[in-house]
């Protein structure tokens, strides 16, 4: 929360013996990348703005329930500009009291970037201001940080011609610069689409969903780590902790999350993600869940979130909040995405009560809301009889409506989407989540794949064989790293699903296991998407392409990954027809060295020649989707593209 202007205007300087200090803050409700702005929020009343002047280290610590200074030394300052001393007291005298972020003086504001990140047709003019007078600002629309000797001077508004990073620094002599701020802006077409996907800063991508075996079987989680998996999602639901009525969280069962810790101490590389959804038999309905403030008893949904958070908060960052409340048939949630937004909102905010710095996803999507978000918006569906309607869109649509929502991030942090069989999917569903994102409320989260995969039993209508499940995993991670997404997570690494590493209980090992950890883990973990060389965005369903109709192929895909310091490229390369395509000339970098790698890690090495590599990508095999039971629908569609090839540079 922001003091607005008008209280601005009231109090702009105050001036004591021990110096200066400018006041100011943007407007209520504009976003601008402000996460490392420095200011100092109103009292709930908006009477009251506090600095201090006396602390050790120069900085003020302001209590945002009281108002109150919590340090030696300190001032109040009322909206009408008057000052009064208060008086010293310790946060840790003070029941209940709330740390607020600490104030630097000393220390330039941050600058203001307008408009803020988002999709825009070009050229878009970029204002840059500050609050502290007197500041200059560089920025970069390179990529690069800027710095008071890096980058741009500001002088006047700028234009932004194609998709850019624009990143920003205010600093002056004698005083600490400011944060770096940054904002993206993507290209939307003609029609609205986002044409170009946001990205997300980097996070270790590997991690596996995973069933009650993990907690039983001994072997689980070694052979999880050993696959290059770092986290693992996991059931904990709120029917089996809470299994009855009774309110007093001493009675729940915590037993699933307390051999969490306790592998938790024993595997500390692994990660935890909770999936905490689930109606109990003893829950008529969700009323309670508009129960506020969401940690009190009577608010069923939202008080387990904050005693599963307060619990377990030491070991557990990422909780999710739901699987899949959007399945036809009512299988996991019986109502639609309005009805959901209370349950949403009050695990988000019963999570953030317990722990402001946890991460909570949404509920973890199927194909269901996506398709009927093409459905709803006459794209072409690669359904025969798709739901009418998107439980996503749904949400967002009570997110628009609800006067909270923007300052508390629309109760969510990540997206949260599944993803199985067509490997291209893991773009197009994310890109459409991104457009939804933007439509409805403005801003685009992170997403996470938290469930993905395809069975490898032979051919049909949504299957492959062992070769192709091993072109899947790549392919897949391609084209979802595309697309911005942050963490992929296969489910799983026994066969218990048809879609395992391992047959049976971590029986043999699968081909697929060999390119997930050998592969996969080993060559793409440390490095980002960076580039796609040749190839189509997805399907494009948002630019009216039809699965299966596939006028719109390229004959091959090429993606290109670089690690953060450029010593490493990873070029993943396929075909996306039947036909193979011979001679593909890939960029070499000159000098450098390279091997080229097959879906089964079979190395050798690959010389450049004239700049390039040459590499030969045999047609796709895989046929699929509905078409092959209904041919009048269209065209069999390959659902994975041709054997994949890699090519590491270092």
């Amino acid at each position: 929360m922001c003091m607005h202007v008008h209280q601005l205007r009231k109090s702009l300087l105050i001036i004591l013996a021990l110096g200066v200090f400018l006041m100011s803050c943007k407007p209520s409700g504009t976003d601008n990348g402000s996460a490392g702005r420095e200011h100092v929020s109103p009292t709930e009343s908006g009477a009251l703005t506090e600095f201090n002047s006396g602390s050790a280290d120069g900085e003020s610590e302001i209590d945002l329930e009281s108002g109150e200074n919590l340090s030696d030394g300190g001032f109040r300052v009322d909206e009408n500009g008057n000052v009064t001393a208060v008086n010293s007291q310790s946060a840790s005298s003070r029941p209940g009291s709330t740390k607020a972020p600490t104030i630097k003086p000393n220390t330039v504001f941050s600058p203001l970037i307008t408009p803020g990140g988002g999709a825009y047709t070009f050229p878009q003019k970029v204002t840059v201001t500050t609050a502290t007078a007197g500041a200059t600002i560089r920025y970069t629309t390179d990529g690069s940080e800027p710095s008071s000797k890096a980058g741009t001077v500001y002088s006047a508004p700028f234009s932004v011609t194609k998709s850019t990073t624009v990143k920003v620094i205010a600093y002056k002599s004698g005083m600490v610069s400011s944060s770096v701020i940054s904002a993206t802006y993507v290209a939307k077409t003609q029609d609205g689409n986002t044409s170009e996907p946001i990205t997300f800063p980097f996070i270790y991508p590997l991690a596996m969903a995973t069933n009650g075996s993990f907690l039983s079987n001994s072997a689980y989680p070694p052979a999880m780590l050993d696959t290059g998996a770092r986290m693992y999602r996991f059931d904990v639901p709120f029917s089996a902790v809470r299994q009855s009525l009774g309110s007093d969280p001493a009675k729940w069962d915590w037993s699933r999350l307390d051999k969490m810790r306790a592998l938790n101490s024993q595997f500390p590389g692994l990660e935890i993600l909770p999936i905490m959804g689930y109606k109990p038999s003893w829950l008529t309905n969700y009323d309670s869940a508009a129960f506020m403030p969401a940690p009190d008893p009577k608010n069923f949904f939202g008080h387990f979130a904050y005693e599963s958070v307060n619990r377990y908060k030491d070991i557990i960052t990422y909780w999710e909040s739901w699987n899949e409340p959007d399945l036809p048939g009512h299988v996991f949630f019986d109502g639609n995405g309005a009805d959901f937004f209370k349950l949403q909102k009050a695990f988000y905010l019963g999570a953030k009560a317990a722990d402001p710095n946890c991460q909570v996803l949404f509920a973890g999507l199927s194909y269901a809301s996506v398709e009927g978000y093409l459905y709803a918006h006459n794209y072409k569906v690669p359904s025969l009889d798709p739901p009418k309607t998107s439980f996503f869109e749904e949400y967002l649509l009570e997110c628009a409506n609800d006067p909270d929502a923007a300052d508390n991030n629309y109760y969510f942090d990540i997206m949260n989407q599944h993803s199985y069989t067509r490997a291209s999917d893991l773009y197009d569903y994310t890109m459409i989540n991104q457009k939804m994102m933007l439509d409805y409320i403005g801003v685009v989260k992170p997403t996470w794949i938290t469930e993905m995969g395809t069975t490898d039993t032979g051919p049909g209508m949504f299957s492959g064989n062992a070769d192709e499940y091993c072109d899947y995993l790549l392919q897949s991670f391609a084209w979802g790293s595309m697309a911005g997404v942050q963490r992929f997570f296969h489910f799983q690494l026994d066969n218990s699903n048809g879609h395992g590493l391992y047959s049976g209980m971590l029986g043999s090992p699968k081909p697929a296991l060999t390119t997930y950890r050998d592969v996969l883990a080993k060559e793409f973990s440390d490095v980002q998407f960076y580039a796609q060389l040749h190839g189509t965005k997805g399907v494009g369903f948002l630019q009216g392409n039809s699965a299966w109709k596939p006028a719109w192929k390229a004959g091959y895909n090429a993606f290109e990954f670089r690690n953060a310091i450029g010593t490493k490229r990873v070029i993943v390369a396929f075909a996306d027809k039947a036909e193979g395509v011979d001679g593909v000339k890939i960029p070499a970098t000159a000098g450098k060295s390279a091997v080229l790698i097959d879906r089964h890690n079979q190395r050798q090495p690959i010389a450049q020649s004239g700049g390039f590599y040459t590499v030969s990508l045999p047609g796709a095999t895989n046929l699929g989707g509905w078409p092959l039971s209904n041919p009048s629908a269209g065209t069999p569609e390959h659902l994975v593209g041709g054997a994949t090839y890699v090519i590491v540079e270092q």
